[in-house]
């Protein structure tokens, strides 16, 4: 009778031990232990995974199920400005969507257009125009001439091109029939102060958008 009490106390021992031996095994898989597949793994220092041989270092597969077979996540205040992955490598990544945003099957995310024909659509736009002119800077005189728009177009930009030293330029703006304050602008301004008694020649170039 005592031998088997003495049997089922050490099993029961045995079983005790068992399970600190798991917990304390779970515990370590956290920092410092192997990674457990399947379940939730953490750690408060990096892990680094380098390897010698041929190929990448880390593969990671999906062989059945939906979704992605890799999910990296920063902290919910940070998504909108912590890079998700970094690298010192410059090269083209393969099957990137990104590379793949002129192929037929993602031109619909570019308005109908792949990126090629957006690309030569802008460098070839005829949306943006640059006037210009030559007007009089008379002589004894402030002046003030414009550059002006096509009228489907507005102003954006502009400058002036003063050939003479002592010509002053006293004004360049946008305006609307000379009022900077009305919108949209149509015209480039410039005032011209010539101080001598010989009427100048200078230029105005207004940039516009329709």
């Amino acid at each position: 009778m005592a031998k088997i009490r003495l049997e089922r106390v050490l099993a029961v021992t045995g079983a005790a031990a068992v399970l600190v031996v798991g917990f304390d095994s779970l515990t370590y898989a956290a920092t410092g232990g192997s990674m457990i597949l399947g379940q939730l793994n953490s750690a408060n220092h990096t892990t680094s995974v380098t390897s010698t041989a041929s190929g990448p270092a880390l593969s990671v597969a999906k062989s059945a199920g939906a979704g992605a077979a890799l999910s990296i996540t920063v902290p919910a205040a940070k998504a909108a400005t912590s890079p998700p992955l970094s690298t010192n490598a410059r090269g083209k990544v393969a099957n990137l969507y990104a590379a793949r945003a002129g192929t037929a099957d993602n031109a619909s995310k570019l308005g109908g257009k792949t990126l090629a024909e957006i690309q030569n659509g802008a460098k070839g736009s005829s949306s943006i125009e640059t006037v210009s002119v030559e007007v009089t800077a008379y002589a004894g005189a402030s002046t003030y001439q414009y550059a002006w728009c096509p009228a489907d177009k507005v102003a954006t930009g502009g400058g002036y091109i003063v050939n003479y030293p002592n010509d002053l330029v006293v004004a360049s703006y946008p305006s609307n029939n000379g009022d900077p304050g009305v919108h949209p602008p149509t015209n480039w301004r410039v005032g011209v102060s010539n101080p001598t008694g010989v009427n100048h020649q200078f230029g105005i170039y207004v940039v516009c958008m329709s």
